[in-house]
Order: C-alpha cells, then sequence, then structure tokens
C-alpha cells in the first residue's frame, strides 16, 4: 500500500525548479526481507520444540525439618509476654476497684487459706460424726451443737474463699 502525501507548489516565481503535487513514499523492502515468512516460521519452531513428556516433580525437603509444624519459639514468647501484660492489667484493674478499708487476698494465700478451710471442715466433720447417734447430757448437747456452728461457718468461709476474688478487712 502506498502512502500518499499531498503537497501542493509553493512556487509562484518561474526561478525555481516546479515541485511535484505528489510525494509518495513507499519503503524498498530488500529480497531478503520479502522471502522470509514468519506465520510459517514460528509454526514450524513450535512443532519443533515438542513439549516433553511431564514428570512429577520431588516434593522439596521442607517437610523433612524437625521443626515442620511447630510454632516457633519467638512466637511463643511473645504470646507469653502478651499473657503477662493482660494479666498485669487485670490485677491493676482489679486493685483499682478494691473498697475502700480492704485490701484484695493474693491468689496464692486465698488457695493456701481455702486449703486449711478445707481441712478443718473435715477434721470437724469427723469429730461430729464420732459423736454418738443419741445425745443424752447436756454437754453432748452443747458439744454438738458447736461442732454443728463451727461446720456451718467453715462451709460459708469455704464459699467466700472459692470465689476468684477475695478482699478482707485492712490492718
Amino acid at each position: 500500500m502506498c502512502c500518499c502525501v499531498l503537497r501542493k507548489s509553493l512556487s509562484l516565481t518561474t526561478s525555481l525548479p516546479p515541485t511535484p503535487d505528489v510525494y509518495c513514499f513507499v519503503p524498498q523492502a530488500s529480497n531478503r526481507e520479502v522471502e522470509r515468512d514468519f506465520v510459517r516460521q514460528n509454526a514450524e519452531g513450535a512443532a519443533a520444540k515438542a513439549k516433553a513428556p511431564w514428570e512429577p516433580v520431588e516434593e522439596k525437603q521442607y517437610k523433612n525439618k524437625a521443626e515442620y509444624g511447630k510454632v516457633p519459639k519467638y512466637i511463643q514468647q511473645r504470646k507469653l509476654e502478651l499473657a503477662q501484660v493482660a494479666e498485669h492489667k487485670k490485677r491493676m484493674a482489679e486493685l483499682e476497684d478494691v473498697p475502700v478499708g480492704m485490701k484484695l487476698v493474693d491468689e496464692e494465700d486465698r488457695l493456701h487459706t481455702l486449703h486449711l478451710l478445707k481441712l478443718a471442715h473435715a477434721d470437724t466433720e469427723k469429730e461430729l460424726q464420732a459423736l454418738p447417734f443419741v445425745v443424752k447430757t447436756n454437754s453432748h448437747i452443747k458439744h454438738k451443737a458447736a461442732l454443728e456452728e463451727k461446720l456451718q461457718e467453715l462451709e460459708e468461709s469455704i464459699k467466700i474463699f472459692s470465689r476468684s476474688t477475695v478482699y478482707v478487712k485492712a490492718d
């Protein structure tokens, strides 16, 4: 296809040679480029480079490591730190909520006291069961009433110290 550009003659005087009205730009192709068929050449190249049959690729050996599937230590440490920070914030919030004239019993002290109360309850219950079934004397009646009252107080104390937060009067 010819790419033509129209151009008017600008020469009004006769001293200049006449200029053509139409310039035609046709690229000059060499014989070598005209003979080349790129589509046929690509088709032949693709057929020549046929894919090799598929072979399964061996799985990478990253699964054979001793640490495979385990949580890294730095993540475990970070979780522990975050749990400690959360526990500290919880404790601080509990300390702020302590009523006036009271103090919060430490968890360790609370558990120790609860253990002692349960032991005392078991001992008192054994002592009450050791009394005769029919109590006839006044001293036995008073002793039985005192043991039952002590059991009731111990049960109330156990109920109080079984809670997660226990407040006692400040000294």
